[in-house]
């Protein structure tokens, strides 16, 4: 269990067919699909739709995998350390990435790590017993002020802590609890489409929000992959790693040979 984290029941172990490893590559599939569209595909077009639905699974799974990883981390110190420093490095090509796929323009946001590094953030000061009770919801209210400054925003503290709050229950809970997390997240694009279908209708493909919850039912709450140490070490790196190559991969191509 992380250090600082509150004693608590460890899940029971359940059936599942895909493992944390083919998940997480799912997960990176998934983004590389979305931010190749964002890049090559026009935005309104089918295929460009297709491809951002795809893309909403990566983030929820990876908030999952935060939680997780929070209560079986064997240094919580590192955790954090670990996506502070990728946070850090996956800043420029994130900003670049953004500018080139949007045409210019001043981002003002940093990337998915910094608001998977306020998710873990989040899971610890819920966890955390040195923290009064009184003082835990201002300051994850202060933390999701934050997030107006990652990329996801304040979905960066609810949805870690909708997997966190259901998870004594089992994954049928965390699912279940999750897709109110979901729902929430789509409250203001839902005022959007009332206010104008023909303007907003793109935006749509944010219900793709929904389709971690049919992956965590299929979790099989097992590690999965190699089994060679050194071959486990590298994928432990893997998404982080990942993330900046391949934004400053897309985006020198598309810098170089046109976007959409």
């Amino acid at each position: 269990m992380a250090a600082g984290s509150t004693a608590q029941p460890v899940p029971k172990q359940e059936s599942g067919l895909l493992s944390a490893s083919v998940l997480k590559l799912i997960a990176i599939i998934a983004m590389t699909i979305d931010h190749l569209g964002w890049m090559f595909v026009t935005t309104e077009s089918t295929a460009g739709w297709i491809m951002h639905f795809i893309g909403r699974l990566t983030f929820p799974l990876m908030c999952y995998f935060i939680t997780e990883g929070y209560h079986h981390t064997r240094d919580l110190r590192k955790y954090f350390l670990r996506l502070g420093i990728f946070a850090l490095l996956s800043h420029y090509p994130f900003v670049w990435f953004e500018k080139v796929a949007s045409g210019g323009g001043d981002i003002g946001k940093t990337s998915v790590i910094a608001s998977l590094f306020m998710s873990l953030l989040a899971v610890h000061i819920f966890n955390w017993e040195k923290i009064p009770v009184a003082f835990k919801l201002p300051l994850l209210l202060l933390l999701s002020a934050f997030g107006d400054y990652c990329d996801w925003g304040s979905a960066a503290v609810y949805m870690p802590l909708s997997f966190e709050l259901a998870r004594n229950g089992g994954k049928l809970r965390q699912a279940g609890a999750y897709s109110f997390a979901a729902a929430f997240y789509l409250i203001p694009f839902a005022k959007q489409l009332l206010q104008s279908w023909t303007y907003y209708r793109f935006y749509t493909y944010k219900v793709g929000v929904f389709l971690p919850v049919l992956l965590i039912l299929l979790y099989s709450g097992k590690l999965g992959g190699s089994s060679n140490p050194a071959v486990k070490k590298i994928s432990k790196y893997a998404f982080y790693i990942y993330y900046p190559l391949h934004l400053l991969i897309i985006t020198w191509i598309g810098a170089n040979y046109g976007g959409q």
